[in-house]
């Protein structure tokens, strides 16, 4: 049998009001919805912030930049199609798109049949690709598949997309590459367009970015009032008490004065009863308050600092090294999670008109950690030093260490030390 139970257990002191709702002000601390971005208001953004499009491009680009391997594409016909098509820069974009908008297609236009249509056996080329964000895609709850027997049950199967001429326009789902944004909670009472795509990337980051623009907004605001200087003007009093244009002119006439002498002689002109002072605003701590903003937008962002406001890393023996690993396994992860299988599909297809057969094409990603030219000598120093430790201790002989350690240098000719110095080949 279960039991509905409520637990009521918590640290509480009437006396100092700690845990009680009222007097204490943590207890009424709630999280509560926030208002989700518009794709005006995301356009804006990213046209207009230079950090949120580089929150939005850092990863996309790094999940292209080291580029594939295409197994069994001895001729290299996939790769030049690939070429052909512009198909990384497509990606990109759509991948750009994706994080920006929530979701994106790449549609795949062929020689054969409609965009409406599923793409027949026989579809000839590829054409070209075509990237079309979310924004312009529209979703009812009649395009939701609802026929259990039917491929694409609860998904779409044919999407309508509008035009940059105008209009709209019926594209099958196995004629699209599909990539969506961030996951969000299958609430009913979420917007089907979210449910389905996903969230803008910028929508969690949205409020530490904006206050972070606050924060140097601020900052720039201080800066132009670093320096403030301060007039003693005799009779001042007296003269605003004659409340007439006169007086306000004789005061903004003085000003001006004051003003044209340190500009001529580097100096300031003063009379009797008159005196002139310049304070300079605290500028300590505010560094580490920018420092501190900036963590936090790289913890909700994802990116190390080096990526996201291209700084060198800070402190002692401070390399970056250790946060830029975290970093490429957080793209390896996109690429095998996101990336792998639309990619995969395209390969496919092209494989298939390029060689006439369906084989499959396996891809595999390079790696984006490339070490330098000195860590990539110590470490055949480490293997050589390890081989010769083994022939020494006579764990391989020498051939053996040889074939482990070149594996793709030729044989060679075995030596008879016993033969004559003229019959050693």
């Amino acid at each position: 049998m279960i039991y509905n139970m409520l637990q009521n257990d918590g640290w509480t002191n009437l006396m100092a009001g700690l845990g009680k709702r009222g007097t204490d002000k943590t207890e009424s601390t709630e999280f509560s919805d926030d208002v989700l971005l518009t794709d005006e208001e995301l356009s804006a953004l990213y046209n207009g912030e230079g950090l949120g499009a580089n929150i939005i491009d850092a990863i996309p680009d790094d999940m292209t930049k080291a580029g594939w391997i295409i197994a069994n594409d001895e001729d290299r016909k996939i790769e030049k199609e690939m070429k052909r098509l512009k198909a990384v820069y497509h990606i990109n974009k759509a991948l750009k798109y994706a994080r920006l908008f929530g979701g994106v297609l790449i549609v795949i236009v062929t020689d054969r049949g409609k965009l409406s249509d599923p793409i027949p056996v026989n579809f000839g080329t590829i054409k070209q690709l075509r990237v079309y964000s979310a924004a312009r895609i529209n979703i009812n709850t009649t395009d939701i598949i609802s026929d259990m027997k039917n491929p694409y049950f609860e998904e779409i199967e044919t999407f309508h997309i509008q035009k940059r001429i105008g209009g709209t326009m019926d594209v099958h789902r196995s004629r699209c590459l599909w990539f969506g944004g961030e996951l969000c909670s299958d609430n009913g009472n979420m917007d089907l367009r979210y449910r389905y795509w996903g969230l803008s990337t910028m929508q969690r980051i949205w409020a530490r970015l904006k206050h972070y623009g606050a924060v140097e907004r601020a900052v720039a605001n201080l800066m132009l009032e670093f320096n403030i200087g301060k007039y003693t003007v005799s009779n001042l009093a007296q003269i605003l008490s004659m409340n007439s244009v006169e007086a306000l002119d004789m005061i903004y006439t003085r000003l001006e004065m004051i003003n044209a002498s340190k500009s001529i002689i580097n100096g300031v002109l003063l009379g009797e009863g008159e005196a002139y002072e310049r304070d300079s605003a605290n500028l300590s701590g505010v560094a580490d308050i920018i420092d501190r903003m900036q963590m936090n937008l790289c913890a909700v962002s994802k990116l190390p600092a080096t990526k996201l406001f291209r700084r060198s890393p800070g402190g002692m023996n401070a390399t970056g090294e250790s946060d830029l690993i975290n970093y490429y396994d957080e793209v390896s992860t996109k690429q095998t999670q996101i990336l792998e299988s639309e990619l995969q599909k395209l390969v496919n297809l092209i494989g298939q008109y390029s060689y006439k057969s369906k084989a499959e094409y396996p891809i595999t990603f390079n790696s984006l950690w490339e070490p330098t030219d000195k860590e990539k000598a110590e470490t055949e120093k480490i293997k050589a030093e390890t081989h010769v430790m083994n022939v020494d201790r006579q764990i391989l002989d020498i051939e053996e260490s040889r074939t482990i350690q070149y594996p793709d240098l030729p044989e060679r000719d075995a030596i008879d030390f016993n033969l004559p110095e003229e019959g050693v080949k």
